[in-house]
């Protein structure tokens, strides 16, 4: 059975480099669409936001603060996801 993944023209170069094996089971396809992210599309992810896991309350008010996508990259990687819950890491994945 092939699994799908859409993937953008650079993202595909970097599937194809992998190995075989890595690549076995999935049919690629280009992602065509295009989307712009705004100050309020954001604004409404982050208000559905619900973290559970301790410490990871001060990235989302770091998150939520965050007035530019480097801001908000920068307090992903201060902190520590090792710990994370599933849950919390679909949430993060969806912010």
């Amino acid at each position: 059975m092939q699994n799908t993944l859409y993937c953008t023209k650079a993202e595909q170069e970097l599937f194809h480099a992998l190995s075989e094996d890595r690549k076995e089971g999935w049919e690629i396809h280009e992602e065509v669409l295009q989307y712009t992210d705004t100050d309020e599309k954001r604004a409404i992810r982050l208000s559905l936001l619900h973290l559970h896991t301790p410490g990871l309350l001060d990235l989302q008010g770091n998150i939520r603060s965050a007035k530019s996508g480097e801001e908000l990259q920068k307090a992903l990687q201060d902190t520590d996801l090792s710990v994370i819950t599933e849950g919390d890491l679909y949430e993060l994945f969806f912010a």
